[in-house]
């Protein structure tokens, strides 16, 4: 057993104050000259130099975003102590006092936050009948009640909780960003921060794939049993293919129209008792525009507009080749100067929520082919299209040896009334703005 003096001098010092930790004697060791040397570049050293050039630093990062969400939840707490002092202010004849001392209240209740601390707004005095529309409030009543979280959270390459979207674009501009930069990954990720029930972080599922889209779903018994699917439709295309030497290649597809059929819905079916559900719509911007659409989508994303998760592909080491990713884009090309971002939704049967997205995509300006915020009042619109992950997952691109369409809707299938001419006008362009 320690000695008594031993064992108290443990206890008092397992957690010592600041000033326990040097004493005035604390010195450089070493000769005169090293001394005096390590002192002058310890007293000329600024960390808030040093800090200020390291920008790209995860912990820089983070400790903005924290001081941004302070400042975000002071804000919130007086907007909501505002919307109970006006719901409590007197009639006009009743005399100010009592809205003054309401005033008083609100600015003693807000002191508690430290560095956190907001001035309340003059508004605060106007009477009742010249109030300002109290917008927001109920949205940050019902975000209040439910706690944010990230499925990318300490993934490198995606947005962190404590981190402000400005901060995040950043630190991970699209344009420039490496997969060596986004720590390894081939994209950049952003997830909304309160997705549907039940979605579980990435540090839960214990996935650290870069597609964790699927979210529970058993992609493994999913690509195992799809693959069976597909074995099955060649075998039948073999089989047609012998009983009828003669027949041109064409006339063999259009036999085999109904298996197709079967197959797209066996494959869905597959999909959904496997919870391998997702799905994501599809954009192509251009090298130069990536940054600001990517900037655009990510805002959305992060405030709820969208669904429930995004994702940019990084730049190529290759300057001027940027690759339309083959399992993604549904190209199965390299294509120069196109950049592929991905807005996805949780459940590619509800078809609901796909159209809601699309709505969403159209009304940020994503879908005018000059861009978003293209000039004029009703601009022309380019075609973008939606695949499901599970399309993904057993490779199936365009021009696949099955003849399946690589994508499962389209813009001009779901709102045939924003295109001249409806559906059946042709398919238009996805790839890119300004051009057709």
């Amino acid at each position: 057993m320690a000695p008594a003096s031993l064992s108290s001098t443990a206890s008092d010092t397992s957690i010592p104050a600041a000033e326990d930790l040097f004493s005035d004697e604390s010195d450089f060791h070493g000769s005169l000259e090293t001394r005096t040397t390590y002192n002058k570049l310890a007293a000329s050293y600024n960390p808030q130099k040093y800090w200020a050039v390291h920008e790209w630093n995860t912990q820089v990062a983070a400790a903005r975003g924290r001081k941004a969400r302070h400042e975000a939840a002071a804000r919130q707490r007086a907007k909501l102590a505002l919307r109970k002092q006006r719901e409590a202010e007197p009639a006009p004849d009743d005399g100010p006092a009592p809205q003054q001392q309401t005033e008083r209240q609100i600015r003693a209740d807000l002191q508690g936050d430290g560095d956190r601390v907001m001035k309340v707004d003059a508004k605060v005095s106007t009477s009742a009948g010249h109030e300002e529309p109290d917008t927001g409030v109920a949205d940050i009543e019902q975000d209040e009640s439910r706690k944010p979280q990230n499925f990318y959270e300490g993934l490198p390459s995606a947005k962190q909780l404590s981190e402000s979207v400005p901060d995040f674009l950043a630190r991970l501009p699209p344009s420039t960003t490496t997969p060596v930069a986004a720590g390894g990954q081939p994209w950049i990720w952003i997830a909304n921060p309160y997705p549907p029930p039940g979605k579980r972080s990435l540090g839960q599922a214990g996935n650290a794939s870069s597609d964790p889209e699927s979210g529970d779903g058993d992609r493994a018994t999913f690509r195992q049993l799809g693959t069976r699917l597909l074995e099955g439709y060649l075998s039948r295309k073999r089989e047609a293919e012998s009983q009828n030497p003669g027949k041109a290649a064409g006339a063999i597809t259009r036999m085999l129209r109904p298996d197709r059929l079967q197959l797209e819905t066996d494959i869905r079916e597959l999909a959904t008792s496997q919870r391998v559900t997702a799905g994501k719509w599809m954009l192509f911007p251009r090298e130069e525009e990536v940054d600001s659409v990517w900037a655009v989508v990510a805002r959305a994303v992060w405030e709820g507009k969208l669904g429930t998760t995004a994702k940019v592909a990084t730049a190529k080491a290759e300057e001027g080749m940027m690759v339309v990713d083959d399992h993604d884009g549904g190209s199965g090309t390299r294509d120069r100067g196109l950049r592929l971002i991905c807005i996805y939704t949780r459940d590619f049967s509800d078809q609901a929520d796909v159209k809601r997205v699309l709505q969403a995509l159209k009304d940020l300006g994503l879908l005018n082919l000059a861009g978003p915020g293209g000039a004029g009042t009703n601009p022309a619109l380019k075609t973008i299209y939606y695949k499901c992950d599970a399309y993904t997952h057993l490779d199936l691109s365009s021009g696949n040896e099955y003849k399946l369409r690589a994508s499962m809707y389209s813009s001009r299938d779901l709102f045939p009334e924003w295109y001249p001419g409806g559906a059946s006008a042709g398919t238009g362009s996805s790839r890119g703005y300004g051009y057709q």
